[in-house]
Order: C-alpha cells, then structure tokens, then sequence
C-alpha cells in the first residue's frame, strides 16, 4: 500500500463534515450511556455474559426456532410470488433444529468442548 488510504481518512477526519459527524457520534453514545433503554441493554447484556453456557446456548436457540416459527405465520401474508422463493422447509428445519439443541443444550455445549 502506498498509504492513500490514511492520507483519505485524515482529509475526512479534519473536514467540516468530519468534525460534525464526530460531535454527532459523541453525542449519541452519551445520550446511550445515558439513557434508560440503555441502562436496560447493558444490564440485559452483563446478565447474558454471566449465564452459564449452555443456558446462553438454549436461549439463542429458543430465539431462532420463535424466528423461524413467526417466519413461518408470516409467509400467510405474502403474495405468491414471494413466497416461492421462501422455502418453508428451511425455516421448519431450522425451528426444529433450535428446538433440539434448546432441549439438548448440555449435551451440545459438552460436544462443542470436545471438539
């Protein structure tokens, strides 16, 4: 490389443009760190990374299958020519395989170690 790329990024950085975008970033991460719903997030996600790993595994799992069964209900609202190009039996195969590895979630978190 012969460093154009750094050169670009700085150009932007010092620009008008830059110095806005950066004011408006600043802004909106202390309005996050600040904000109840954000408050609500960090405590959802220190509460997720202290959960053991096979309940972390089943409550992905459980999200996917509900993903894919709402999937599902909702193909009932699509016209035909959408709908062809959704096959039903992956979102099925795919609720069915979060199913099992929820009910299953010890036993794949031991495999997933083995391996």
């Amino acid at each position: 490389m012969n460093g154009e790329f750094p050169l670009a990024r700085r150009a932007a950085r010092d620009s008008r443009l830059g110095h806005w975008l950066e004011g408006a970033r600043a802004s909106l991460i202390a309005s996050w760190l600040s904000s109840a719903i954000g408050g609500v997030v960090r405590h959802t996600v220190e509460k997720f990374h202290a959960t053991a790993v096979a309940d972390r595994i089943r409550w992905i799992a459980i999200t996917i299958a509900t993903a894919s069964i709402a999937h599902l209900g909702l193909r009932l609202m699509l016209s035909s020519t959408v709908i062809s190009a959704l096959p039903t039996l992956v979102f099925a195969g795919t609720a069915a395989l979060g199913a099992v590895v929820a009910w299953q979630a010890v036993a794949f978190e031991r495999a997933w170690r083995e391996r």
